[in-house]
Order: structure tokens, then C-alpha cells, then sequence
């Protein structure tokens, strides 16, 4: 199982957040402003870049504007933004833990330091500042599913505070990737029916959600339901070829059939 997933959907909700935020996104350009001292020039400037995926531009940016106002969170949390999509998870803790010292109330930044936590493999981090980002906004679907995954998957422990977590975050919105973390709870539970059951929903709401294949056939397997459990395990063979857990499951098949 891969988490690659999540972080995509909290950092396409920030890209989102800051483009709000620019009355007049430039399309493909580079944008054209008359040089000032002031920084919001080249904040803009940088979330421009960093809409236009220009990673490296943006920061270049964002430099510019932490040299003229060094105590902007937001200059911080967005260059953090850009060093993560550059693969440079420790230059983006960095970045939003210094606006995590300028504002410590704003959740997005932990949930993105979070997620540097997690590609740097420091995930008992990861989950601390996802329970903070939870704390400051109780809404945040993304915020509750990463918790709940950390909890289950990463840690593999209190699966009832992440049961708690997951079942708030289909509450919240119910898509594929939030049923198939709630799915893995309760199969870490050992509440086989209901793993089934929020499997069974993670797949209708996407059919190629790979993960939930092995999943559904670990609770199937667990039921006594040799035949499905063989099905969901050659499926989600057939659509990773190269999954790195292959020789394992193909184990499982053998032992099943």
C-alpha cells in the first residue's frame, strides 16, 4: 500500500487555496511586473510559479519576498510547498516549520509538514503534527484520513483512535481513497464484514484503487471466502505487475488454492 495518493490530494487543495488568492493567474508566460521593494510582488510572482508547476522559479521568489519580510508565514509555507514538489523534504520542513513559529494556528502548514515527515520516514512526526492540523481545523477530511492511515499503517497501533479518524473522514466526504482507509482499520480491527463492506465501496467509487484489491482479499481470506480472496489477490497482481509485496501475495495465492 502506497501513500502517494494522499499526499497528492492535500497539496492539489493547497495549490487551489493560493490561486484563489491571485486576482489574475497568469496562463503560461512569465509574468510581467515592474520590480518594487515591496514583497507581495514577489510572493504573487511566486504563486504564479508554483500554479504553473515552475518549482524552482517560485522559491527563487519566494527568496525575494523572505529577504524583504522575513516574518511572513505565508512566504515560508508556500516555498515549503515548492521544495516539496522538488523531492526536498528536508528544506520543506524546514520552510514550514519556520511558519509554523510565525503562525501556529494555521492547520494546512502542519498537515504539509506532516507529509515531509512522512517521505522522510519519520512518521511517528507525521502523525504528531497531523493531530494538530486535526485540533485547529476538526473539518479537514485530508487532515483525518492521513491521521487515521499513519495510526493503522505506517505505526500499525491504536487502530481505535484511527477507527475514530477514518470514520470522520467519510463522514466528511466518501471517496475512494477514504473508504479504503477505513477499510484497512477494521481489518486491522479484525471487524472483517465491515472491512469487506467499505472495500466493497472504495471500488465502486474507483475500480483500479489497487490497494483495495489485496485488502478485500485479506478480509475475504479472513471469512473463509477462499474463492473471492483468490480473485481480489490475482486482480490486484494483474494491475501492479511490479508490485514490491509480489512474492508475498503469491505466497498467499498458493497457500489458498
Amino acid at each position: 500500500m502506497t501513500k502517494n495518493r494522499i499526499y497528492s490530494t492535500l497539496l492539489i487543495i493547497l495549490i487551489l487555496f493560493l490561486t484563489a488568492c491571485t486576482s489574475e493567474p497568469t496562463p503560461t508566460a512569465t509574468p510581467d511586473f515592474t520590480p518594487t521593494p515591496d514583497s507581495s510582488v514577489f510572493f504573487q510572482r511566486g504563486l504564479e510559479y508554483l500554479d504553473q508547476g515552475e518549482y524552482q522559479l517560485a522559491i527563487e521568489q519566494f527568496n525575494q519576498a523572505a529577504q524583504l519580510d522575513p516574518n511572513s508565514a505565508d512566504i515560508y509555507a508556500n516555498r515549503g510547498l515548492a521544495h516539496h514538489w522538488l523531492d526536498a523534504p528536508g528544506e520543506a520542513n524546514a520552510d514550514y516549520s519556520r511558519a509554523i513559529e510565525l503562525d501556529p494556528d494555521f492547520y494546512l502548514t502542519y498537515y504539509n509538514r506532516g507529509v515531509s515527515f512522512d517521505d522522510r520516514g519519520d512518521h511517528e512526526r507525521a502523525v504528531a503534527d497531523y493531530r494538530r492540523a486535526v485540533e485547529r481545523n476538526p473539518d479537514d477530511v485530508s487532515s483525518h484520513n492521513n491521521l487515521a492511515w499513519g495510526l493503522a499503517y505506517y505505526l500499525d497501533t491504536d487502530y481505535d483512535e484511527a477507527l475514530e479518524h477514518a470514520l470522520k473522514s467519510v463522514e466528511l466526504e466518501s471517496n475512494d481513497f477514504n473508504e479504503d482507509t477505513l477499510a484497512l482499520v477494521y481489518l486491522k480491527l479484525e471487524q472483517y464484514e465491515d472491512a469487506l463492506s467499505h472495500y466493497n465501496e472504495a471500488l465502486a467509487l474507483n475500480d483500479q484503487q489497487v490497494e483495495s484489491y489485496r485488502g478485500r482479499a485479506e478480509a475475504h481470506a479472513a471469512l473463509g471466502h477462499t474463492q473471492a480472496a483468490i480473485e481480489d489477490y490475482e486482480t490486484y497482481l494483474r494491475l501492479s505487475p511490479a508490485a514490491p509485496d509480489r512474492d508475498e501475495v503469491e505466497a498467499k495465492l498458493n497457500a489458498l488454492r
